[in-house]
């Protein structure tokens, strides 16, 4: 749920401003979600405060939660989605350029179609150069910069990287074509995302419900969790 870089957004009448690894939410809304009431929530996030995972600022229009080690955690995320995924063609091209002989002359080579040839391989690279893709532009592409679905996109590919198996263009390309034949709907193909992200999936697959393996007790963070497995509980049914 957090920011993946510093953003702003209209709260009532009032531009409101969030940095990279926070997100601006409520009790209220947080407690619908994981299906508990608000005193749980509150517990819950002092807990987590507590421990110097998060950091809450509470206002009359919310609570901005930080995640605390974010930058720490997910330095390198960002650089990898911004980045040319990618370069293989072009030092493909390159070594081809490189390791080209120039042979002319005594033995024989058409030395024109050798032009001929390197001329071909500097137009493909320069295609290649210009038609350079980041995974960023085809989450873009995919789904509206911005929104829900874009932004589970990218929560899932973080969590690929943070299993140091992140995906590659073309591993993209099919995990979304899978996701159009999953789901006509942009909220299920969300589900659908989540699901991966929550077992630690490298693919999606059809939503299935989940069995909760957590016992309720007074403790507020065994009440969130199970308060978390009932709301998947209940979209599942639904879908």
């Amino acid at each position: 749920m957090a920011n993946h870089k510093d953003n702003k957004f209209l709260l009532g009448n009032e531009l409101f401003e969030v940095k990279r690894g926070e997100f601006h939410t409520s009790e209220l809304k947080l407690a619908e979600r994981w299906d508990v009431n608000r005193k749980t929530v509150r517990k819950f996030l002092e807990l987590l405060e507590n421990d110097k995972m998060i950091s809450l600022h509470k206002t009359q229009k919310g609570t901005t939660i930080k995640v605390n080690k974010y930058k720490e955690y997910q330095s390198n995320f960002m650089d990898i989605v911004d980045n040319p995924m990618d370069n293989r063609v072009d030092n493909r091209v390159d070594n081809r350029v490189d390791n080209r002989v120039d042979n002319s002359g005594d033995n024989g080579v058409d030395t024109n179609k050798n032009e001929k040839n390197d001329k071909e391989c500097k137009n493909e690279k320069n295609e290649k150069n210009e038609k350079k893709e980041t995974i960023k532009d085809w989450v873009d592409a995919y789904a509206s910069p911005g929104g829900e679905l874009n932004k589970t996109i990218l929560d899932f590919i973080e969590m690929r990287v943070a299993l140091k198996k992140k995906p590659t263009l073309r591993a993209l390309k099919m995990i979304f074509t899978k996701l159009d034949k999953l789901a006509n709907d942009e909220y299920t193909k969300i589900k659908i995302l989540e699901q991966s992200i929550l077992h630690s999936w490298q693919d999606v697959y059809e939503l299935k419900q989940v069995k909760s393996n957590y016992s309720v007790n007074n403790s507020p963070v065994d009440k969130a969790m199970q308060g978390l497995a009932n709301w998947l509980n209940e979209e599942g049914k639904h879908e």
